[in-house]
C-alpha cells in the first residue's frame, strides 16, 4: 500500500487485485483511477469513519457551488440541512454494522444556502485494515424535484409565520424560506398603503448587502403600476432609471419584482436583486417567485388582520375602561342626592305622623320603591366597575352556606315574595354546609339570581334545592316557574347591559348587569354555573361548588 497526497490530505489507496495476487502492478493504475474519479459526470464524495470528507471530484464540488479545496477536510454536516442531519442515512460510518449499498433521494445544501435534490448511491466499503469509508455518488435531480422543494418552502413560510411573534419575525421567515430556492442577498417586501388619499409603496422588510434603495423602490413601483411580474437585466435597469439620476448606488446584475395580490387586487410587491455576474436571475427564478408569491400575500393579509384585530381590541379595552370609569363616577354622583331624598322623605313622613292621607302615603311608598330601585341599580353599577377594574376587596373565609348566605338572602326578599304571592320551597339535604368563600360576592350572587327569579315570575313558586351531586360536589339548584328565556337569547344572558327585551317598551326594569355580576362572582368563588330554561316554562340555575 502507498500514500498519495491529494489536496493537502493523505489518502490511503488500497492496492488493486493485481498487487494482492503478487503480479506486477501497472504503474498507470493510480493515474487511471484518478482520471476516472475526476472525469465522472456524477458527483463522487468519499467520507471516512470520523465523518470527514477525504476526497471528492470536480462534479460533486461544482454541484454544491464549492471548489474541491473548500470541501476537502470538512465534516459531513456541511452537506446536509440542519433539520435532516440526524436522519439514519447520515449516521457516522462506524455505526454501520455491515457493508451495504443504499439508493435514495437526498436534499443537499449548496454553498449559497439554497438546496438541491440528488439521487444518491451510498456505498459503505471496508478496506483491508477494517476501516470503513462511505462513498456517495450523486446525480442532480433538482429539476424533477423542484415542485416538491417549492411545496416544502410554502409549508415553511406558512408554519413559521404562524408562530412568529412580530412582523419582523414573519418576514425573516419568508426571506429564510425563499433562500432555499434562490440565492438572494437583497430582498424587499413592500405593502401598498394609503397616505393622504394616495396609494404608495411602504417598505416593511429589507435585507440587503448592497445599498440601492432608490433603484429598488422605483423598479418595484413599476411592478405595482403594471400589476405583473417584471425581470430586468443590468442594461435594462440602467436605461429605465437613467432619467432619475440616481447616484451613489450600484446597479444589480438582475432584478425581479412580483406583485403580491389578494383577490386580484395588488396589496404589495416582493422584489429581489442579484449582484453576482456569474449567476444573474433568469425566467426560471421569476417563475419560482411567482409560485410562492401567493403564500407571501396570505402572510401579509394575516399579519394585517392580526394588527387590525389588536388595534380593535385596544380600542375596545380603552372604551371599556372609559365606560367603567364613567359608571364609577356617575354612581357616586347619584348616590349622594339619592341618600338625601330618602332621608328627607322618611323625615317628612315621620313628622306628619297620623296626619298622612292615603294619597300622600302612596306617594311616600312610590318614593321608597323608586329610590330602592335606583339604589340597587347604582350598587350593581359600582360592583360592575369594581370587578372590571379589579378593585374589589376579597376576603375568603369559612362560612355556612345555608345559615350565613342563603337564608339571609331569602329573609331580605321575604316581602317581595309575599307581595308577588309566590310560594318558596326550600329543600336542604345537607344540613350545615361549611365552605370557603368570599361571603360578600357569594351573597350578591344568590341575591341577584333570586331577585331575577322573583321579578320574572308572575305566579307559581321558587324552589331551592341543596344536595350533593353524582360527582360528590355541593350543588344548589334555584328553580322558578317564570317567563323563561328563549333559546336564541340564552347564550347572551351574561353579556353586560344585555336584556332579552330592550327599549322603553320592555316589560321589566333593570340595566342588564345582574347576571353579568353573577358570572363574575361564580368565577371568584370557583363555582361552575349552569342554566336551563324554556320560554314560558321557567328557569333553573345550578351552582356547583368545586
Amino acid at each position: 500500500m502507498r500514500n498519495v497526497l491529494t489536496n493537502g490530505i493523505t489518502v490511503e489507496i488500497v492496492k488493486n487485485k493485481y498487487e494482492k495476487s503478487g503480479k506486477k502492478t501497472d504503474p498507470g493504475n493510480s493515474n487511471i483511477f484518478y482520471s476516472i474519479f475526476q472525469s465522472n459526470g456524477s458527483g463522487i464524495c468519499v467520507i471516512n469513519e470520523e465523518g470527514f470528507i477525504v476526497r471528492l471530484n470536480e462534479a460533486f464540488a461544482k454541484m454544491l457551488g464549492y471548489t474541491i479545496e473548500e470541501l476537502t477536510g470538512e465534516t459531513i454536516e456541511i452537506l446536509f440541512p440542519v433539520d435532516e442531519l440526524y436522519s439514519t442515512v447520515y449516521l457516522p460510518v462506524q455505526n454501520v454494522t455491515q457493508e451495504q449499498i443504499s439508493k435514495k433521494e437526498l436534499k443537499l445544501k449548496r454553498k449559497n444556502g439554497t438546496y438541491i435534490y440528488v439521487f444518491a448511491t451510498d456505498i459503505i466499503v471496508t478496506d483491508e485494515k477494517g476501516n470503513k469509508n462511505r462513498v456517495i455518488t450523486a446525480v442532480d435531480i433538482s429539476d424533477r424535484m423542484q415542485s416538491e422543494l417549492i411545496r416544502s418552502v410554502l409549508l415553511k413560510i406558512s408554519s413559521e409565520a404562524t408562530v412568529a411573534e412580530s412582523p419582523a419575525e414573519i418576514y425573516d421567515s419568508v426571506q429564510s424560506a425563499i433562500s432555499q430556492l434562490i440565492p438572494i442577498d437583497n430582498i424587499s417586501i413592500y405593502e401598498i398603503k394609503k397616505i393622504n388619499g394616495e396609494k404608495v409603496l411602504n417598505n416593511v422588510f429589507l435585507r440587503s448587502k448592497i445599498r440601492n434603495n432608490q433603484t429598488d423602490y422605483y423598479l418595484s413601483s413599476l411592478v405595482s403600476e403594471k400589476k405583473k411580474s417584471l425581470l430586468y437585466t443590468k442594461k435594462e435597469i440602467k436605461n429605465i432609471v437613467s432619467f432619475k439620476k440616481i447616484k451613489g448606488e450600484k446597479f444589480p446584475e438582475a432584478f425581479i419584482g412580483i406583485p403580491l395580490k389578494s383577490k386580484e387586487k395588488v396589496i404589495g410587491v416582493l422584489s429581489v436583486q442579484s449582484f453576482e455576474k456569474d449567476s444573474p436571475f433568469s425566467e426560471k427564478e421569476k417563475k419560482t417567485l411567482e409560485l410562492i408569491a401567493g403564500q407571501v400575500s396570505r402572510v401579509i393579509e394575516r399579519k394585517n388582520y392580526e394588527e387590525e384585530l389588536k388595534a380593535a381590541k385596544e380600542r375596545a379595552e380603552e372604551l371599556s375602561n372609559m365606560k367603567s370609569e364613567f359608571l364609577s363616577q356617575i354612581s357616586h354622583e347619584v348616590r349622594t342626592p339619592l341618600s338625601a331624598i330618602l332621608s328627607f322623605s322618611s323625615l317628612l313622613e315621620s313628622e306628619l305622623g297620623n296626619n298622612v292621607s292615603d294619597e300622600l302615603r302612596e306617594s311616600f311608598d312610590v318614593i321608597k320603591r323608586s329610590s330602592e330601585r335606583l339604589r340597587r341599580t347604582i350598587e350593581l353599577m359600582l360592583n360592575a366597575s369594581q370587578i372590571k377594574n379589579k378593585k374589589y376587596d376579597l376576603n375568603f373565609t369559612e362560612a355556612d352556606l345555608v345559615n350565613d348566605i342563603i337564608k339571609p338572602v331569602l329573609d331580605a326578599h321575604k316581602d317581595q315574595l309575599e307581595n308577588n304571592n309566590l310560594a318558596l320551597e326550600f329543600n336542604n339535604q345537607l344540613g350545615n354546609c361549611e365552605i370557603v368563600c368570599d361571603v360578600k360576592t357569594l351573597t350578591e350572587l344568590f341575591s341577584n339570581i333570586i331577585d331575577n327569579a322573583i321579578k320574572y315570575t308572575k305566579d307559581g313558586q321558587i324552589q331551592i334545592w341543596i344536595f350533593k351531586n353524582t360527582t360528590g360536589n355541593i350543588q344548589v339548584d334555584i328553580n322558578d316557574t317564570g317567563i323563561g328565556i328563549s333559546d336564541k337569547y340564552l347564550p347572551h344572558i351574561y353579556d353586560i347591559f344585555s336584556q332579552e327585551e330592550s327599549g322603553y317598551t320592555r316589560s321589566y326594569d333593570g340595566v342588564g348587569l345582574g347576571l353579568t355580576l353573577v358570572k363574575e362572582y361564580a368565577g371568584i368563588n370557583n363555582i361552575e354555573l349552569n342554566v336551563k330554561s324554556k320560554k314560558n316554562k321557567g328557569t333553573t340555575f345550578s351552582l356547583i361548588f368545586k
